[in-house]
């Protein structure tokens, strides 16, 4: 990175200034964002400090370029909104005038092409931004250059060979193509100099080479182009004519990318991705590159591809081609496959008359036009792969991205990039950008999280707050806590998210759309303990547990009457919880939902994942993006029956209460006897061949099993909340800030339902958590209140279990004999009912 001035040389400063200076010259009169400059400044682990020094490298090249000459020499560094401009005539920076000679050989004739180009490439002195950045960083940042020289090459080589130069070329062909041995046009060049120079067997060996290096390598066989190339030239036919046309009569070059977005934030890793593989040498040489973004709507991919197209229409200097395919617009049907290729073909300058009618021809015409052509082409907002697999082009040098809100999985070989919601630190950045960075941290925090880091929410959000001067951002977060109306809130204008589900929503079947709804409702949702934590999360949320799920001991009915809260200490609340709040859940929960059987729950569940409806955080675990969740839980209020809501949640719990059963028994075979007997789910339920297989299910669904004893307890289900108690009791020895919490719930649900039997139990579980936390005297109030109920009511397995808690109690605090006293009463009933384990 060099400047100067009448000749002279100036100093730039530093590197890492140099680089900043670099980066604003490449977007000559253009916004660079403070963002993008610290990003690639220092692509690995920025320094805190990063954009105060961007602005000290502003500030010294300011200084290094005020008055060049004296005098100001029209160039200067503006500060803009979001970031830096470098405003000065494009003939000053060699990178601008290199294009500018590139387009202008582009519509000139050879002889004049062959002088164009020739300048452009002299303007060269070295690897660009050498001395200025990492090779790692030059790379990433003047791929586009390096293959746009490339091209350059490959232009002037075919040009001086049409003029007939092929003698003087040789040596120099020889070269370039032993330097970039898969670069096809090089090596088609290098055959036809040697053709025409009489060394014939030579140029086929070139292409022999060639063809083994691809296969080997790549798997591939050499481009049409080089086929037909060597066809030509083993059947000694004339070499094509390959004039170029008079420059009245160039073909257009379309620029019809829509315009970029200045404030464009986040998605580091996506644009890399992208800008990496389309100056991938080895594919883009060899095959069309295809890009496939998806996501869920509002998640920014028409953002994303438009931002890095812009990034890339250097490197397709043919032009660029985008074409809307309406494939989720409101009030529009899909484009079809002939309708955009007939807008293609025109936009490349095909004459209306020459345009044929059927799909199959102009799909054939579209590939031949593009043939030997390099463009970028933006496919927004598909609906299938068949409306875009006509589109595509057949022959290397083109790009193509697509855009769309399912999962185009019958795109063969495409570059996959699947966007999520924003990371919080960018979805942050985007709210800061449009609403001010004047805001707490804590509340732009927090709004970020009501808005779902979803991209299209949070821009709604910022434009609401604009709109209304007097609102606070403590307001905004007030309207936007209430699940009920949160998207209500979130539309202004034409935009809303609501909307933007709806299309995918009413594009789904019946059956889709049902099990979308049925996922949506809530576990939990009307606890004491949910409400006091503002979790309302759906299956798959994290178990929340206030004060309430302590226990009275009043409420136990001991003889002994009103004691200390026997569950003091062990409540406990969905803040920090160690329980993923977003687990999800699996296939056989969703046919618990539906009513359905195991393989149709997951063909359904595939379907809402190809649509991006769903996401899949680990294998055969699906969950609800937040306001997917939201819409989900409206549309099923709003459209399934209050009985049927009903009736899927207790199918749910059935499934729960009973897989849960079934994992106990293998996990604990000797504690059958003194469980209560679980009837069967009356839907599909997974088998348990192994301890490892029963111990990974409970690890999977701790959380929705915590939220279904929540649930049950408190929509008056007690005999599910108290049986999740009792299979839960030994897994949760490794989770006792959670133990207190469930069987305080057992126990309330025991005494609703006046069960003895279950207020035994749950007291029972209760002293077994108050123990492995090592409570000893909470444990023994426990323990004892269970022990008076199991014997006042000849419950003899409570009898049991609540002895065999004492005794360890006894044992733990040097009371042994109390203890043996407790483990014989224990070891008589054990014989008694046949229980041959009185553990813990």
């Amino acid at each position: 990175m060099q400047a100067s001035e009448a000749g002279r040389p100036v100093n730039l400063g530093v590197r890492k200034q140099r680089f900043v200076l670099a980066l604003l010259a490449l977007e000559v009169n253009k916004q660079v964002t403070i963002e993008r400059l610290v990003e690639l400044t220092w692509p690995q682990d920025p320094p805190v400090t990063a954009r105060g020094m961007i602005h000290t490298y502003i500030s010294g090249l300011r200084a290094a370029m005020a008055g060049f000459g004296g005098k100001p020499a029209g160039v200067r560094v503006d500060r803009g909104a979001a970031g830096y401009t470098l405003c000065c005539d494009p003939e000053r920076v060699d990178v601008h005038r290199f294009r500018a000679l590139l387009a202008g050989a582009r519509n000139s004739d050879d002889e004049r092409r062959v002088e164009l180009l020739s300048r452009a490439l002299a303007l060269w002195r070295g690897p660009a931004l050498a001395g200025a950045a990492s090779e790692e960083v030059r790379e990433n940042v003047c791929r586009g250059l390096d293959e746009a020289r490339l091209t350059a090459v490959e232009d002037l080589v075919e040009a001086r060979l049409r003029l007939g130069r092929h003698e003087s070329l040789l040596e120099e062909l020889l070269a370039l193509a032993a330097e970039h041995p898969r670069r096809p046009r090089l090596t088609g060049g290098l055959m036809q100099a040697l053709h025409r120079a009489g060394r014939t067997a030579e140029a086929l060996e070139i292409y022999e080479h060639a063809r083994q290096r691809l296969g080997e390598e790549l798997g591939l066989d050499p481009p049409a182009e080089l086929r037909e190339l060597h066809l030509t030239i083993v059947r000694n036919d004339p070499l094509p004519d390959r004039h170029q046309a008079p420059a009245g009569e160039a073909p257009p070059v379309p620029r019809q990318l829509p315009a970029d977005l200045p404030t464009f934030t986040g998605r580091a890793a996506e644009l890399g991705r992208l800008l990496g593989m389309a100056g991938d040498e080895t594919r883009s040489s060899a095959t069309v590159v295809i890009g496939a973004i998806d996501g869920t709507a509002g998640i920014g991919k028409t953002a994303l591809a438009v931002h890095a197209a812009h990034h890339l229409a250097d490197r397709f200097p043919d032009g660029q081609l985008f074409v809307d395919l309406h494939g989720f617009t409101y009030g529009m049907a899909p484009t079809t496959p002939t309708d955009a290729l007939n807008g293609l073909l025109r936009a490349l300058g095909v004459p209306g008359e020459r345009i044929p009618h059927q799909l199959d021809d102009r799909a054939s015409l579209l590939r031949t036009t593009l043939a030997g052509r390099r463009m970028l082409i933006l496919l927004d907002n598909a609906a299938t792969e068949t409306q875009v697999l006509p589109l595509l082009p057949g022959s290397p040098g083109c790009l193509v991205l697509i855009t769309s809100r399912r999962r185009l999985i019958g795109l063969d070989d495409a570059h996959r990039i699947r966007l999520d919601v924003l990371p919080s630190h960018d979805a942050i950045a985007m709210f800061s950008r449009f609403a001010g960075a004047d805001h707490p941290p804590g509340r732009v925090a927090e709004v970020v999280e009501l808005c779902g880091r979803l991209p299209l929410a949070l821009r709604i959000a910022t434009a609401r707050l604009r709109a209304r001067p007097a609102w606070t951002l403590a307001h905004l977060i007030d309207r936007l806590r209430d699940e009920r109306r949160r998207l209500a809130e979130l539309e202004v204008g034409q935009r809303s998210v609501t909307a933007a589900v709806d299309l995918s929503y009413h594009q789904m079947t019946s059956a889709q759309q049902r099990l979308f709804r049925l996922l949506g409702l809530r576990l939990g949702a009307g606890s004491a303990a949910r409400a006091a934590t503002g979790s309302t999360a759906g299956p798959g949320a994290g178990f929340a547990a206030g004060p309430e799920a302590g226990l009275d001991a009043s409420a136990a009915g001991s003889a002994a009457g009103p004691v200390a809260d026997p569950g003091a200490g062990l409540g406990v609340s969905a803040a920090g919880s160690a329980v993923d709040p977003e687990v999800g859940l699996d296939a056989y929960a969703a046919a618990a939902l539906a009513d359905s059987t195991l393989q149709h729950a997951d063909r359904l569940l595939g379907d809402l994942l190809e649509a991006n409806l769903l996401s899949e955080p680990a294998p055969g675990r699906y969950r609800f993006h937040d306001l997917l969740r939201v819409y989900a839980a409206a549309k099923a209020d709003a459209e399934e029956p209050a009985g049927e809501r009903q009736a899927a949640l207790v199918r749910l719990l059935d499934h729960y209460v009973h897989t849960a059963s079934e994992a106990t028994k293998v996990l604990h075979p000797l504690e059958a006897p003194r469980r209560p007997h679980v009837r069967s789910s009356p839907t599909p339920a997974p088998a348990f061949g192994t301890q490892r297989e029963a111990a990974r299910w409970m690890g999977a669904e701790l959380a929705n099993l915590l939220a279904a004893a929540d649930h049950a307890a408190t929509h008056d289900l007690p005999a599910h909340a108290l049986h999740l108690s009792t299979s839960l009791h030994r897994h949760l020895r490794a989770h006792t800030r959670y133990a207190g919490a469930l069987h305080g719930l057992a126990l309330r649900a025991a005494r609703q339902a006046e069960d003895g039997y279950g207020r035994a139990e749950a007291l029972v579980s209760l002293g077994h958590a108050h123990l492995w936390a090592d409570r000893h005297g909470q444990a023994e109030i426990c323990l004892r209140q269970a022990l008076g109920i199991a014997r006042a009511i000849g419950y003899s397995a409570g009898e049991l279990n609540a002895l065999t808690g004492l005794g360890h109690v006894h044992l733990r605090t040097g009371r042994r004999e109390q203890a043996d006293d407790c483990f014989r009463h224990a070891l008589a009933i054990a014989e008694e009912i046949g229980d041959p384990d009185v553990s813990p």
